[in-house]
């Protein structure tokens, strides 16, 4: 599978692809996954402790987007600027 972004953070690798986004964790287990409504143009992971990063998705038609996630609870949430 061919992936168009790939990044790393403390804990997690993030694997884009198209309006995919899968975060693993460094043994290859798939921890989340996301799937936008329009195709990923820019990805951009900003601090925080480790586990706790958040993650900045551009999509094509403009929208930004935060999904935001502690690995250790199972937290997850997607906000739309």
């Amino acid at each position: 599978m061919y992936w168009n972004v790939l990044s790393a953070t403390a804990c997690v690798v993030e694997m884009l692809q198209e309006k995919s986004l899968q975060c693993l964790n460094f043994q290859g287990v798939k921890q989340r996954e996301w799937l936008m409504e329009s195709q990923i143009r820019y990805v951009k992971v900003f601090g925080g402790p480790p586990s706790r990063e958040g993650l900045l998705v551009g999509l094509k038609t403009g929208q930004v987007r935060l999904p935001l996630h502690d690995l250790e609870t199972g937290f997850t949430r997607t906000t739309l600027c």
